[in-house]
């Protein structure tokens, strides 16, 4: 998967970048093979008054999972945005993954 990282408002960062990185890692190895297949993943540091705000999209074959967070704190920030993706994903595996389940069941009684 491949990694764009914006930021706004404030210098890059390194070591933000490299967090983003592994964060992004970790989050593929837990993902099933096939979920996100070929994706891209875009991410925006950025910082308003005293808040720092970390969006991310993902976007892969026909699917698109977006979310922000905000925090006094960029990497609180980006571990926030790193859970609810994780969590919009498997929502979305189990979704699959009943629809498959529900045809199965129609075929037998069927």
């Amino acid at each position: 998967m491949l990694l764009d990282c914006k930021f706004k408002h404030l210098d890059f960062s390194e070591p933000l970048f490299m967090y983003a990185q592994s964060k992004m890692e970790h989050l593929m190895s837990k993902v099933p093979r096939g979920i996100l297949g070929a994706s891209r993943m875009y991410a925006t540091v950025s910082k308003d008054n005293h808040s720092k705000i970390v969006e991310i999209t993902i976007k892969s074959s026909g699917r698109q999972y977006h979310i922000k967070a905000e925090s006094d704190d960029y990497y609180s920030s980006m571990d926030q945005a790193f859970q609810g993706l994780k969590r919009q994903i498997f929502k979305q595996k189990d979704r699959m993954y009943e629809g498959r389940r529900e045809s199965k069941r129609m075929r037998r009684t069927g």
